[in-house]
């Protein structure tokens, strides 16, 4: 796990993200609320060049956007799936009412 600090993050991410989003279903304008404010937050760490625990800041941040990312892949998945509506190929027992208006004899 040393050598491969991504299998963390993406642990991070399917576990709590996916967790959360299923357990409690974040609306989409919270999660994107979330992620304008953590990014908001990253830009203002940029500017502030010495901080006490900035490794910590860092490592939060990582795990804050990947929790993120998971409730919203988890809400993007969520959509029913659209259905087609002939999927059966007979149907049987039914009847069909109408009017002939006109009829076409084709002639030789």
């Amino acid at each position: 796990m040393s050598k491969f600090p991504i299998i963390k993050i993406v642990l991070f991410f399917l576990l709590r993200g996916i967790l959360l989003q299923e357990l409690f279903n974040f609306p989409i304008t919270i999660l994107v609320t979330a992620s304008i404010l953590v990014f908001l937050f990253t830009l203002i760490l940029l500017f502030i060049p010495n901080l006490v625990n900035q490794k910590f800041i860092q490592v939060s941040l990582i795990y804050l956007v990947s929790v993120l990312l998971g409730s919203i892949s988890l809400y993007i998945q969520g959509f029913e799936k659209a259905e087609y509506p002939f999927d059966v190929p007979k149907i049987n027992n039914v009847q069909i009412l109408g009017k002939v208006k006109e009829i076409d004899l084709i002639k030789k």
